[in-house]
């Protein structure tokens, strides 16, 4: 088919192309070029005169009625450093894409080397840079869909005094960013900022979380770690800048059958504490209910023996335990071992007191002599090692081979043996040698008295005797 000249065109269609130097139709194509070097020329241009022109009215309409994935309604391509397709606006868009089913739009880069962006956005004004609404109410899509094949980072925002990131959203069920992984980490915060600058800051100026780290399998909801590439900053820290926020600056609560908290200390070598509470001034005021000491605990009236208040438990083989209760009638700090109770602390002379109920004991006998034991024992003066005060008392091995009933012998989980005397005890040994003194008393008082008996009877009978 013969190609038509441009005059020819402008004959047939009445086309005003006032601007391109050279325009050619072919039965199937139309190309238009312009070679000029002027600043703002065009090769087509279309213009919309009415200032109120009809719904989706267009200056230039590209339309491709193809049905495969192949063809393109409008396409710009530029070989220099320029723009493809180049649009701008008074206050409209710019750039239009609408699809019904598939890709509003699409922006390429095909060299694998190149270092520039797909897409730039440039905006001088207040607005936002990329504004995405979903504006079906039940549709599951994203805002923005970012797929990564390579190391390199899926979204990166930078701001020199505003927010890199920000996502808001009205609905207690949703989230304004979520991270998601199936390995590695969901959100990375990266400080580089020195003392002072939060990698990642939680902000809450209502009622509800700064920060909530939850989970819905078994694993963390919050991790916060140090020492990673050999830091030596702080796991985690919780502060309360105001002084008159009576609020605690860190609370844990559970309703499962673990711990409210959990401190563990994995060194290898058992150096640091497992838990450090530390206040910096001492409360100097009397007496108050108020939590003013380093460390308070809580504990609810004892609904089982042993079971609330202060345990310090070994986790060996034989899980040995002792638990401190203060009870609430009458004030007694109690000491239970293993749930058993075995003695406590008065509270208003301190004195410790053991359990010695007859209801709470077996196999009761009489106590044998003690008085000849006792005399047997040395009372010794003596320095403990790694001390140099003079002390009195007595030797447990010696004491071992009269009254074992008052001496323990206690093995360390570092296996030394050592042994251990109940000095309590000492006094009940004397109460009986004092008995067992007290018989003999009476009855060489009673010797006594029958021979004083004697004696007056003999007594008068040599008085009688000399009157004679």
């Amino acid at each position: 088919m013969k190609k038509l000249s441009f005059s020819g065109i402008l004959m047939l269609f009445s086309f005003h192309i006032l601007f391109a130097q050279s325009g050619t139709i072919l039965p199937t194509q139309a190309d238009f070029s312009n070679n000029t070097t002027a600043g703002g020329a065009y090769a087509v241009r279309g213009i919309i005169t009415s200032t109120s022109p009809g719904g989706f009215s267009v200056g230039v309409r590209g339309q491709n009625n193809g049905t495969n994935a192949n063809g393109i309604g409008l396409w710009g391509s530029h070989a220099g450093s320029g723009w493809g397709v180049y649009g701008t606006s008074l206050s409209g868009y710019a750039l239009y894409g609408s699809s019904v089913s598939g890709n509003a739009g699409r922006f390429e880069l095909t060299a694998t080397n190149t270092t520039n962006q797909a897409v730039q956005v440039y905006n001088a004004g207040i607005g936002s840079g990329i504004t995405v609404q979903m504006i079906n109410a039940s549709g599951g899509g994203r805002g923005i869909d970012v797929s990564h094949a390579g190391v390199g980072s899926g979204v990166f925002a930078t701001s020199s005094g505003g927010m890199g990131l920000w996502g808001i959203t009205s609905s207690i069920s949703a989230a304004g960013v979520i991270g998601d992984n199936t390995f590695g980490e969901a959100v990375v915060g990266r400080n580089r900022g020195g003392n002072g600058v939060g990698a990642v800051v939680g902000r809450n100026d209502s009622t509800g979380y700064g920060v909530r780290g939850f989970n819905t399998k078994g694993g963390i909801g919050v991790l916060g770690q140090a020492g990673i590439s050999g830091g030596t900053g702080i796991g985690g820290r919780f502060e309360n800048v105001n002084a008159a926020n009576s609020s605690n600056a860190l609370e844990t609560s559970t309703n499962g059958t673990g711990a409210g908290a959990y401190f563990r200390n994995q060194n290898s070598g058992g150096n640091g504490a497992g838990a450090i509470v530390q206040k910096s001034n001492p409360y100097s005021g009397g007496y108050t209910t108020n939590p003013n000491a380093d460390l308070e605990v809580r504990h609810p009236i004892e609904g089982s023996g042993g079971m609330t208040g202060l345990r310090i438990f070994n986790t060996g083989g034989n899980l040995n335990s002792w638990t401190l209760y203060t009870t609430n009638a009458d004030g007694n700090l109690g000491l239970y071992a293993k749930g058993s109770y075995r003695g406590y602390f008065n509270p208003s002379t301190g004195a410790y007191t053991t359990v010695s109920d007859s209801r709470l004991k077996n196999n009761i006998q009489a106590y044998g002599s003690t008085l000849d034991k006792l005399m047997k024992i040395g009372v010794k003066s003596y320095q403990a090692i790694n001390s140099s005060k003079t002390e009195v008392g007595l030797l447990a091995q010696e004491a071992l081979q009269y009254f074992p009933e008052i001496v323990y012998s206690y093995t360390h989980d570092d296996g030394q043996q050592n042994y251990a005397m109940d000095y309590s005890r000492i006094g009940v040994l004397a109460v009986k040698a004092v008995q067992e003194q007290q018989a003999i008393i009476e009855k060489q008082q009673a010797k006594i008295d029958a021979l004083a008996t004697e004696l007056a009877a003999l007594k008068q009978l040599v008085e009688a005797n000399l009157k004679k």
